[in-house]
């Protein structure tokens, strides 16, 4: 399969501001104006380097160890990295087992010692390796290596970083920044460094596994070759594979990876994953509802699993396989909750994503309104089956009480959006070969031209043709008149037929 190509900017800004509007509570029209601020601020920043104006440093991933201080003649002659991602962690992990090889070579005249450095803490959104301390993502904690097979002890460097946060001065905080190891490098002799340790994914609008290739600058020249291997339990497709950078991935049945030769790093891996332990859940789910299609059960687990395979932590899913796990998700809630009509909470569930999509997407409808319409009538299903449904008067006001197309103030909520709009009241004449007069109450005055002297029989009907009667030219003070008297002759007619 050949590598999709990386999101635009404006994608991954869309993807962004969805998720960064769903925090704020109120009616629609704010939350819509909030989205065209927020959409500016991050089109103006996206470009820089500076990721850490939008978003949260990244976990520790994957890394290349790098040298001492001190200048090294020890060249890395090759390196092979695996990072095996696991589909049946918690829906929230998706944690990768990394293990790299590296072959290092010393190509002096002399034997050398050193410690190696591996880094603990890699908040590379920040800029720079330890300059920050990352709260959300522990630092890596399950290290170990091997040297040549046998294993080795590691010694914590720590580093005390400021906590940026409100005005100066900050805070500071102390921090595990490096695990060093002792190595000998021989002349000519290759020496086996083996690491080894659990990689955690940076969600945000996808799940992304990287890995740090810019550390193995520090080593003798250039590296001689590397391959860095993303493998994932299940076949990659357009739906759980959004993208890789640097684009020249190579994506085969479960794998994504990449290869280089005789190269300096300039850019670390990078490859964006639907959540895999949610991809493994569709599968599963799949298969169920195959050996049982009457379970309402199964189909709402698929329904969901698709639902948050799109509506990732932060970010979501708005490419063409976005909407198409959306129908997905739709057509597995539409299945649910005919086989089990009376469940409110598999309503509510099927409420949460027309809701959703009604408020951020509108995918695969042809209006907005038509989009709320579908979300109000879900909403209407659960109240009528559970007046009190908790989590559906959460999903009320995260939308600010659907900004007046529901009206809670009577003792029943009135559904005004699913309400059909009145017709007008109009006056009809209709015999064969006659014109048609009709006028509503707020008409203008008609001219005289518009209208002939009717016949004794006239007809009043209600009708929802447009108005025939034409306003008046007020240039003209006689056609003025006329029409007024006009206007009342007929008004007397239809009074007099009205009370024979």
């Amino acid at each position: 399969m050949k590598a999709a190509l990386s999101r635009p900017t404006h994608q991954r800004v869309t993807h962004t501001v969805g998720r960064l509007v769903k925090n704020i509570k109120g009616p629609m029209t704010t939350r819509k104006i909030a989205a065209i601020i927020l959409t500016t601020i991050l089109l103006l920043v996206s470009n820089t380097q500076a990721r850490a104006d939008i978003s949260p440093p990244e976990p520790p991933s994957g890394t290349n160890p790098e040298p001492g201080s001190e200048t090294t003649n020890v060249r890395m002659v090759s390196e092979t990295v695996l990072v095996e991602i696991d589909g049946d962690s918690p829906l929230d992990t998706g944690f990768g087992d990394v293990t790299a090889t590296f072959t290092m070579r010393n190509l002096g005249d002399v034997d050398e010692q050193m410690d190696v450095r591996f880094p603990l803490d890699q908040t590379i959104g920040w800029g720079n390796l330890c300059s920050a301390p990352s709260f959300i993502n522990p630092t890596i904690d399950d290290l170990s290596v091997k040297v040549n097979g046998n294993a080795v002890s590691t010694q914590t460097t720590y580093q005390t970083v400021p906590v940026i946060m409100g005005e100066e001065p900050w805070p500071t905080t102390t921090i595990p920044c490096w695990a060093n190891f002792h190595v000998s490098f021989p002349v000519g002799k290759d020496i086996v460094i083996e690491v080894s340790y659990t990689a955690q994914p940076y969600d945000f609008g996808g799940y992304h596994y990287s890995y740090v290739l810019i550390t193995g600058n520090g080593w003798k020249d250039t590296i001689g070759s590397a391959d860095i291997i993303f493998q994932v339990p299940y076949e990659l497709n357009d739906s759980n594979f959004i993208s890789c950078s640097p684009q020249d991935c190579e994506v085969t049945t479960n794998t994504v990876q990449w290869h280089y030769e005789d190269f300096d790093p300039s850019s670390n891996v990078m490859v964006s994953l639907s959540s895999p332990p949610l991809w493994q859940s569709i599968l599963f789910e799949t298969q169920n509802t195959a050996r049982n299609p009457n379970d309402g059960e199964a189909w709402g687990h698929l329904a969901k699993a698709y639902k948050e395979s799109i509506r990732e932590n932060v970010g979501y899913r708005s490419d063409a396989a976005g909407q198409e796990m959306y129908q997905l998700s739709k057509d597995a809630y539409q299945k649910t909750v005919t086989l089990l009509p009376n469940d409110a909470d598999w309503h509510y569930g099927f409420a949460d994503l027309l809701c959703w999509n009604a408020g951020y997407n509108n995918f695969l409808v042809d209006s907005e309104t038509k989009a709320w319409i579908e979300c109000v009538e879900r909403v209407q299903q659960v109240l009528d089956l559970n007046p009190n449904h908790e989590k559906t008067k959460e999903l009320i006001e995260y939308y600010g009480e659907f900004d007046g197309m529901i009206d809670f103030s009577g003792s029943q909520p009135d559904y005004i959006i699913l309400t059909p709009k009145p017709t007008t009241a109009s006056i009809s004449t209709e015999k064969p070969n006659e014109v048609k007069v009709m006028a509503t109450a707020t008409d203008m005055l008609p001219t005289a031209q518009a209208i002939q002297t009717p016949v004794a029989t006239m007809a009043i009907a209600v009708t929802s043709t447009p108005v025939l009667v034409q306003a008046p030219n007020r240039s003209s003070p006689v056609t003025y008149i006329s029409g007024v008297i006009l206007l009342v002759v007929v008004l007397l007619i239809v009074v007099k037929f009205r009370k024979a």
